[in-house]
């Protein structure tokens, strides 16, 4: 590899993981509001970050594999 692909490399990874945090938190508000609506209370703190955690690595798991499916890349 050369050096500009590793630039490139890292740039995406930077990127990507910046995308993964913004996506996180919208997904823990998006949770929380979806248990208050259905129960009266407020829920945990750890229980929302669970929640969103599992489906942030589900949908970074699936990405990968959509890549794969189709190709490419």
């Amino acid at each position: 590899m050369d050096g500009k692909a590793i630039l490139d490399a890292v740039i995406a990874l930077v990127i990507f993981i910046i995308f993964a945090i913004i996506y996180f938190i919208i997904l823990a508000f998006i949770i929380k509001f979806g248990v208050g609506l259905v129960v009266d209370g407020d829920p945990g703190g750890d229980s929302i970050a669970i929640a969103a955690a599992v489906l942030t690595a589900g949908t970074i798991i699936a990405g990968g594999g959509i890549k794969d499916k189709f190709k490419l890349q």
